[in-house]
């Protein structure tokens, strides 16, 4: 299934079936000096927030509340990957390639098997743009919830290391 951001914001758009225009969820993020990112289903049921803080982010996934370096966990200090357990037990791995690509993918720790990848937004000069999705695979499907909510935080934090790269560089 490939889900599509209607805007090149992770952190305010609907979340739709690319085929079938289907709403599936809806990212909002009102402006605040500790923003609150909410996932939520097309019922508008809540799946999750990401709440940016100053000592520490935080995660509420299924009403469960924690520190983000404890739900969405980095192999190092400075690994570029993210580990998580979702609610069927099994462990999950969001991996980048190098950076300011457009390269990241979701694989199985146990089997190593893509579950997801997630496309950002890459402008092209003279063909249509792509947007901001995720591809997801059948063996997806069933956290399909969490998929999307890791995925928002991963984009969010390498938006933030690209900005603070580029603020380095240009500082230089």
């Amino acid at each position: 299934m490939h889900l599509v951001f209607a805007s090149n914001s992770p952190t305010n758009s609907p979340v739709v079936d690319s085929e079938t225009g289907q709403l599936l969820f809806s990212v909002s993020t009102p402006h605040s000096l500790t923003p609150v990112t909410t996932v939520t289903d097309s019922q508008g049921g809540a799946v999750g927030e990401y709440k940016r803080g100053w000592i520490h982010d935080e995660v509420v996934y299924k009403g469960q509340s924690r520190h983000l370096s404890d739900w969405l966990v980095k192999n190092s200090v400075f690994s570029r990957r993210r580990k998580f357990e979702a609610p069927n037990g099994k462990k999950y791995e969001w991996q980048w390639g190098r950076l300011m690509s457009n390269d990241l993918k979701m694989v199985d720790c146990d089997t190593g098997k893509l579950v997801a990848q997630g496309l950002r937004k890459e402008f092209k000069l003279f063909s249509q743009s792509q947007k901001l999705s995720i591809e997801v695979t059948p063996d997806g499907a069933p956290i399909m919830d969490a998929i999307v909510l890791t995925f928002v935080i991963c984009e969010l934090l390498t938006r933030k290391m690209e900005t603070d790269l580029a603020a380095a560089q240009a500082a230089t």
